[in-house]
């Protein structure tokens, strides 16, 4: 749909048009769910965050003052519903990265076989400081990290989903690991610096 088309539907949402509203819904509920499938793993909780990204979608439309593209507002609100039921959820599988790109990326966990029980937990709570901090992030840069890393997009799809250029997009993303790297860095070393005679006493 092109920004026209953007517009002449989101004016018609807002001088009270409910089969537009519906309509408009309906075209992005499907692509919606499956990007939260992708960062939750769990068809229940994507169906969660996917009916809250649609309320936040209704509460706001209001205040979507066109600098992006429709679909890439839309996207962005159900990313964030994503990671912010991820970081609720007690137990949290590992999450599945496609693409490993980047030796220093901290979002490439090493293996996407199935871990052994022990593994399992340690790859479950690793998981649970990636999603903490990756909610740390500023958005600009946990919008592409999680496109990328967890979506698996490629960097054209990414600029066409953001409406950014591929150089900003990889700008982004190398800057995004880096904020990434030195958050999960961070929290590790705080039990540390608050304990640091260790089990002495």
């Amino acid at each position: 749909m092109t920004h026209e088309a953007d517009a002449q539907q989101l004016s018609a949402i807002r001088q009270g048009d409910r089969t537009q509203l519906a309509d408009l819904l309906r075209q992005h509920q499907g692509r919606l769910y499956s990007l939260c499938l992708r960062i939750l793993a769990n068809p229940e909780d994507a169906a969660d965050a996917t009916q809250n990204a649609m309320v936040r979608i209704i509460q706001n439309l209001e205040q979507f003052e066109g600098r992006s593209r429709l679909s890439t507002w839309m996207s962005r609100i159900a990313i964030n519903e994503g990671l912010s039921l991820l970081r609720r959820r007690k137990a949290r599988p590992a999450l599945r990265l496609t693409h490993h790109d980047d030796h220093n990326n901290p979002l490439a966990l090493a293996d996407s076989r199935e871990p052994e029980p022990s593994r399992r937990i340690e790859e479950q709570e690793r998981s649970r400081e990636i999603a903490l901090a990756l909610e740390e992030l500023e958005e600009h840069f946990r919008v592409v990290l999680v496109l990328r890393d967890i979506q698996a997009m490629s960097y054209e799809q990414i600029a066409e989903t953001t409406g950014l250029a591929i150089g900003t997009v990889k700008s982004r993303l190398f800057r995004g690991r880096l904020a990434l790297r030195q958050i999960l860095d961070d929290r590790e070393a705080t039990p540390r610096r608050q304990n640091p005679e260790g089990s002495r006493g």
